[in-house]
């Protein structure tokens, strides 16, 4: 009685040690969401999500291509209103430049908002990353038709 006491409790404790290593290998969720806006994507990426790890990086990447491109019109059209001569020329000019500044501060803001989504979807995907739905029913209609059913 005694041994089989024993065995079940090196059992217990070494299944329990064993699950204790395997979620601290995981990192954790405030670590999954630092690693997205270090890096927008990475955190996706760490949870398994691949193609939600292209899609929050490309518009990152995108974004900021477009705050870059729309910095340099502006440069651009400043440096031709300072080189005009006539007064019309010039703030026509400066009209542009206003424009292209807009439009640059309008498209960090988006890329604000992208990268605090990017960080609360990583945080909220690992939080949910063992989460279980409960059981399903699958039913086949016709051919190559499934309808899926949680409970």
């Amino acid at each position: 009685m005694r041994l089989l006491r024993l065995v079940l409790l090196v059992t217990l404790l070494t299944n329990l040690a064993s699950a204790m290593v395997a979620d601290s290998l995981l990192p954790s969720p405030s670590n999954i969401a630092l690693r997205s806006f270090a890096f927008p994507g990475w955190g996706q990426y760490s949870n398994g999500k691949p193609v939600k790890a292209m899609v929050f990086a490309g518009t990152q990447l995108t974004l900021g291509y477009s705050i870059f491109r729309q910095n340099q019109r502006m440069q651009h059209a400043l440096g031709a209103a300072q080189a005009a001569t006539d007064t019309i020329v010039r703030y026509d000019y400066e009209r542009i430049a206003s424009f292209y500044e807009n439009d640059r501060n309008k498209f960090i803001w988006w890329s604000a908002g992208a990268l605090l989504l990017s960080v609360y979807d990583a945080f909220v995907d690992a939080h949910l990353r063992n989460f279980e739905v409960g059981p399903s029913y699958e039913e086949k209609v016709g051919t190559g038709v499934r309808i899926t059913v949680w409970f």
